[in-house]
């Protein structure tokens, strides 16, 4: 294949996403169900809505629990964590 057969190749593959996305876009469907018909626009839905892994909310838990559970706190009943973290 030459570079003017893959550019070819590219533009129709651009134009064909690009009258796939008008067509979602003109569907009357509001739910997320209706990108079943789409699997084009439903790989790009999922690629930008993913939520990427994180350990901050962990490290925030445990920073509080470490300044909730000392040793100044030892009259503390087994619920109280509980309530403050």
């Amino acid at each position: 294949m030459n570079d003017v057969q893959s550019a070819k190749t590219v533009r129709s593959l651009v134009v064909r996403f690009k009258q796939r996305t008008v067509t979602y876009l003109a569907s009357k469907s509001a739910t997320v169900s209706s990108l079943l018909d789409y699997p084009v626009i439903a790989d790009a839905f999922r690629k930008s809505n993913a939520t990427l892994p994180s350990s901050a909310a962990v490290e925030i838990l445990f920073s509080a629990a470490a300044q909730v559970l000392t040793s100044r706190r030892c009259r503390m009943t087994d619920d109280t964590p509980d309530r403050l973290l």
